[in-house]
């Protein structure tokens, strides 16, 4: 059973992947804005003009991605403020399973915590809404793949 110190370090220890995330996309969001600027400067001719649209598109698109993974990490900014120990899938729970184990709070790309894997899983998806509200002990199907819950803390 992880105490709830451990759940506090692990959740830590995902808020940090979550913020390398975020850095990731401002930059490269700005190096896109500074290709767009070096395009700017110049005459543009036909495909300048093209080239520039197609990247502000892409900044638009990262900057979108990038609004996402600062809610998201508002969301684990809550889970941590209010974090205590669960024996149902919940918000806040860690589930431990047969495949692997989950932290149900964001989407968090698996992130390694004293040689043990975690995934952050967001209350949004589907898997997270077959688990929700099960005990340990409890199994789902998702996607052909089927999943036993070992413990939740």
């Amino acid at each position: 059973m992880v105490t709830l110190d451990q759940k506090r370090s692990i959740l830590v220890a995902g808020i940090a992947e979550h913020k390398s995330v975020i850095s990731d996309f401002e930059k490269q969001i700005a190096e896109l804005q500074e290709s767009r600027q070096l395009i700017n400067e110049d005459d543009q001719d036909m495909q300048q003009q093209s080239l520039n649209e197609e990247l502000s598109g892409r900044i638009n698109q990262l900057s979108e991605q990038m609004r996402f993974a600062n809610d998201e990490l508002y969301v684990l900014n809550q889970i941590l403020d209010t974090l205590e120990t669960q024996d149902r899938v919940a918000p806040g729970a860690l589930v431990e399973t047969d495949k692997r184990t989950f932290l149900i709070s964001a989407s968090i790309e698996s992130f390694d915590f004293n040689g043990k894997e975690y995934f952050g899983l967001s209350v949004h998806t589907p898997i997270y809404n077959l688990m929700k509200g099960l005990k340990k002990g409890g199994s789902i199907t998702y996607n052909e793949t089927s999943y036993r819950i070992l413990d939740i803390s």
